[in-house]
């Protein structure tokens, strides 16, 4: 997506303190709250309908994004 849209965020954090609690609470919450989605996992419990449809929404978000990003700002 970052080809039709830059919507990353940098950030430069200048307290060391907040930046470890910060990064500590991050290692926290990936280690007690998320889960890995391995390939396997992702291709046993989806059908083939739902990679059609996920490949008709990536396809058509690629659309609106080139769009608004690029397409109407050349017009300018």
């Amino acid at each position: 997506l970052s080809a039709y849209a830059s919507i990353e965020l940098n950030l430069d954090v200048k307290n060391i303190d907040f930046a470890k609690k910060t990064q500590q609470r991050l290692q926290d919450i990936i280690a007690e709250e998320c889960v890995q989605v391995t390939e396997e996992m992702y291709l046993r419990k989806t059908t083939f309908l739902d990679h059609l449809l996920q490949q008709g929404a990536y396809a058509a978000l690629r659309v609106i994004l080139f769009l608004f990003t690029f397409y109407f700002k050349q017009k300018e």
